[in-house]
Formats: C-alpha cells, sequence, structure tokens
C-alpha cells in the first residue's frame, strides 16, 4: 500500500507492507484525511523530532477488514487509542492517560491509503457522502471540547482570535449553543467564511478598539505560534474571564501579572473525551451531520495521495486562500 512518511524536507509517498490487523481493530479504506494546524507544525519541526508514523488524524474511511457487524458506512475516525483503565480513562479523559497514543502520531495515520484503527473509534457520519467533508468531524470534536471548556452561557459575547479551522468550527459550535460570537480574521477569505457562519469578523488591528468598552469573559485562542495571539487573547479577556488554548504555542512570553492581577484563567484544551459519559466526538458528528451545507465552503483545496506534498505546500501557502485542505483517495 501507500503511505506517507516524513522527510528530511518535508514528506514523500511510499510503498509500505500493512502491518498485521489487530484484534479488534479494523482497516480502513482512507476516503479523506484534512490536512490540521499541528500537520503543520510538525512540518516545521526539526527532522530529527518528526517520528517515523504517517502523519494525518482527521481521517475518515469505509471499512476494508474488521470485525463482523460493522455496517457498510462513512466513518470518522476518533484519532487516539488510551488504555481505558487509568484514572484518567474512568473519567472519560482518554487524552491525558500517559499511554495515550495519537494517530499520526503515535500510529500510523491517515495519509495513506489504508489505516488501522481500534473499532470503538469508528463514528457512522449519516447523510454526507463527501469524504472531506466528514473528515471534518475531527476538527469539530476539538471546536466541542473548547467551547465545553470556555463554560459560556447562551446569549453571552465570546470572542475567537483566529479564522482558520478551528477558529471557524469553534465559532460555529458556540453561536449553535447560542452565544454572540465575534472572531478575529487576518486575510479577506477568512472574514468572508466567518460571516456566512453568522459570526462577526474583526480585523485584528482593531481588536484593541473593539473591546474597549466590553471584554469578553471568555476568549478561545486558536492561532498558536509565537505567543502573539495568546497576549492579544488575554488582554482582550475581561477580569474573572477565562481563555481557552487551542492553538499550538512553543515556549512564549507572557506579561503574567495581566493574568493574575486580573484573575484570568488560561485552560489549556488538548482533544476530546468523554466527560460524565458524553462523548465530544459524537457531538461533534452531530454537528457536522446538522450543518453540513454551511460548512461546505471550508473545504478550499482537494489532492489525491499522490499529491500529498502539493497539499501541505498550499496549506502552508498563506496566500493560497485555503481554510482546510484535504488529501482524498
Amino acid at each position: 500500500m501507500k503511505r506517507t512518511v516524513w522527510t528530511e524536507d518535508g514528506v514523500e509517498l511510499i510503498e509500505a507492507e500493512p502491518d498485521a490487523l489487530r484484534p479488534g481493530w479494523a482497516r480502513l479504506r482512507v476516503a479523506a484525511c484534512g490536512i490540521c494546524g499541528s500537520d503543520l507544525h510538525v512540518w516545521h519541526m526539526p527532522a530529527s523530532e518528526r517520528g517515523p508514523c504517517t502523519p494525518g488524524h482527521e481521517i475518515c474511511g469505509t471499512v476494508e477488514q474488521g470485525p463482523a457487524g460493522l455496517a457498510d458506512a462513512l466513518y470518522a475516525v476518533e484519532p487516539y487509542k488510551s488504555c481505558g483503565k487509568c484514572d484518567a480513562c474512568k473519567r472519560g479523559e482518554g487524552p491525558l492517560c500517559a499511554r495515550m497514543g495519537l494517530f499520526g502520531f503515535q500510529y500510523h495515520g491517515g495519509f495513506a491509503e489504508y489505516v488501522d484503527v481500534p473499532v470503538e473509534r469508528l463514528h457512522p457520519v449519516r447523510g454526507i457522502d463527501r469524504s472531506p467533508l466528514v473528515a471534518l468531524a475531527e476538527p469539530t470534536a476539538v471546536a466541542v471540547r473548547g467551547c465545553n471548556i470556555g463554560r459560556f452561557a447562551r446569549g453571552e459575547q465570546i470572542l475567537v482570535v483566529g479564522a482558520g479551522t478551528i477558529g471557524l468550527l469553534s465559532g460555529l459550535v458556540a453561536r449553535e449553543r447560542g452565544a454572540r460570537v465575534s472572531i478575529t480574521a487576518r486575510y479577506p477569505h477568512q472574514a468572508n467564511a466567518a460571516k456566512a457562519l453568522g459570526l462577526e469578523p474583526v480585523g485584528e488591528r482593531e481588536l484593541e478598539e473593539f473591546t474597549a468598552d466590553a471584554k469578553p469573559f471568555c476568549v478561545i485562542e486558536t492561532v498558536g505560534g509565537s505567543g502573539a495571539a495568546l497576549r492579544q487573547a488575554i488582554a482582550a479577556t475581561a477580569s474573572g474571564g477565562r481563555v481557552v488554548l487551542l492553538g499550538i504555542s512553543a515556549e512564549v512570553t507572557l506579561n503574567l501579572m495581566e493574568v493574575v492581577g486580573r484573575e484570568v484563567d488560561l485552560l489549556g484544551s488538548l482533544m476530546y473525551g468523554d466527560p460524565e459519559g458524553r462523548s465530544e466526538f459524537a457531538e461533534g458528528v452531530r454537528i457536522l451531520e446538522e450543518h453540513a451545507a454551511e460548512l461546505e465552503p471550508l473545504l478550499t483545496h482537494e489532492f489525491p495521495l499522490v499529491q500529498v506534498e502539493d497539499g501541505f505546500l498550499a496549506a502552508l501557502d498563506k496566500n493560497s486562500g485555503a481554510l482546510k485542505v484535504s488529501i482524498t483517495a
């Protein structure tokens, strides 16, 4: 089969024999896999730190091989494996398990012809036959988790920093829960996408003026990077409010007096879980199914697997107009 590997300069496609299928797992024929900001983060890492696994964790596909009784459906993959026995797993916080492995990082991911996943991590998606759209279930679940941590009330004004895919999805989830959502947008195509989702775009340079009179109690930061967006998010948050971190940042410099002096909570959000027995990934699938038509415009670029490197380059190019770049079968 063909699968993607990291190279000194980026990625390339190789031929490889699939591993033996584990008991309780299914082999999927990958239909689509989205390129995530975390994949681009790994691209920029030194080659020695990238690891040997095939990247890609926004996965959907059909069952090629596995236990009997699996429905003939297009499945979204909840892309992690945890031990199921530790305190974190018992609380429904599997991603916090010390033995958690993420597909695309500790397990081979979806930029391949086939991927093996635990059966319990398969979520059938109904009423959608566009595979890149089904693959949006994973980032939608990330947005669900971020909004849960944000704990905002219906009718409350919130701010999302960053109008990439995660930011736009966070805005949609917050809007569905009755919040009034403003979102910072750096590029015109991001602002247009935000408006189409019923969100209020704010230029990054206008944010300070926008929040001068009334700062939101919940800000969801989705950019990451060098820390500029996080500092912006903290400054925009009301005293006693909270900042949910969905963006991936390296070491950053913060003025902690601003955090302490105004009692701003900084809340990290790794990924979805099952708090109190409620699957945040399943909630993401539900939102995707109900809002598929609205989310279709986020799918700006598609590349076949044989052009996976071109897909990464399009996602990396800030002038490409990309929101979600998908690699398809």
